[in-house]
């Protein structure tokens, strides 16, 4: 068996800072992008039962490149699946985004995670 998602996403389309921040309403330069492929764990129930699915997580990486407040956009109609494509974004790392100055700024991204038997 087998997990996908997109390496390299580009940071989605939904790249706005995070409200609070200063960067708020400007869209970063560079947006956030993983620097590996999640890896979820695929939940044994559906796995045995032959279930695929797909999770559009969306969630900020921080200026120091940590995922905060993730979640599930996108639901697979499966909450393990879910939960378990929430927890691999926390363990990916990330490049956070860029301002115009190249200063590294807070900003929403999102990533399908892909459940796939193979």
């Amino acid at each position: 068996a087998s997990t996908n998602s997109n390496a390299n996403n580009g940071g989605g389309s939904d790249s706005n800072a995070p409200a609070g921040n200063s960067q708020s309403s400007k869209r970063p330069k560079v947006p956030p992008r993983n620097l590996s492929t999640p890896q979820p764990v695929y939940p044994e129930s559906l796995r045995s039962q032959g279930i695929t699915g797909v999770v559009v997580v969306r969630f900020v990486v921080t200026a120091g490149g940590s995922v905060q407040d993730a979640t599930a956009e996108q639901s697979s109609g499966y909450p393990e699946m879910d939960q378990a494509a929430i927890a691999a974004i926390y363990n990916t790392p990330f490049s956070p985004a860029q301002n115009e100055e190249g200063e590294p700024v807070s900003a929403y991204t999102r990533i399908p995670v892909r459940f796939n038997l193979k």
